[in-house]
């Protein structure tokens, strides 16, 4: 089956109206086992001014999954992969945007879950050639924080040892190992540190050193 419209400018090539299905599906490709560098469903565009070429719209599904990728049998390859901005082409863009406009978002607008995870990595940010950028920022414009609000919150209340922020930077001669700015602060406490009064041999603040002199 090939199908043909080159000097086609508006319209639909292709109108596939599916509007009773329930369980069914309605474009199935399926049972092939011997693929190799070929692809199952292959898009492509070369028009510098596309805008969307590709749209999924699912705007009633209130409970279900969009769209879904299975990919169990993956050990060194990758199950979704986004390549592009090379050299200073990516200017104000972003190869992965997530957006939203809800005021109550629970479980976060983007999740990652990795509960059997037990030596390996959840997520990993890599930037090797790293000058004047940096390598992960969370900003925000807000000017009604509260004292139940924060920019990041890091929690494992259920450890009983182990490091819960590890900064490594052993390599370090002139810099800064962490820094904190609040220039404008007046009542407030630049760290704060807390603690309970089981504390018996421990010590908010171990400050050690091999400096011998």
């Amino acid at each position: 089956f090939k199908l043909t419209a080159n000097t086609m400018t508006v319209g639909k090539a292709i109108d596939i109206n599916g509007n009773a299905l329930t369980t069914g599906t309605a474009i199935e490709v399926i049972g092939n086992s011997a693929l190799i560098g070929g692809k199952l469903l292959h898009l492509e565009t070369t028009s510098a001014s596309a805008t969307n070429p590709v749209v999924i719209t699912a705007d009633s599904v209130n409970t279900g999954t969009i769209m879904q990728i299975d990919a169990a049998g993956i050990t060194s390859g990758n199950g979704l992969l986004i390549e592009g901005g090379s050299g200073t082409t990516l200017n104000n863009g972003a190869l992965l945007k997530v957006s939203a406009t809800s005021t109550t978002p629970v479980n976060g607008l983007m999740q990652v879950e990795g509960n059997s995870v037990t030596t390996g990595t959840v997520a990993k940010i890599s930037a090797n050639v790293l000058t004047d950028g940096k390598a992960f920022t969370i900003s925000s414009s807000s000017n009604a924080l509260t004292n139940a609000g924060s920019l990041a919150s890091l929690v494992a209340n259920s450890a009983t040892a182990g490091t819960i922020v590890d900064v490594s930077a052993t390599s370090l001669q002139s810099g800064v190992g962490l820094k904190i700015t609040t220039t404008g602060l007046t009542t407030g406490d630049a760290l704060q540190i807390s603690s309970g009064n089981g504390m018996t041999s421990g010590s908010l603040i171990a400050l050690t050193t091999d400096i011998d002199g």
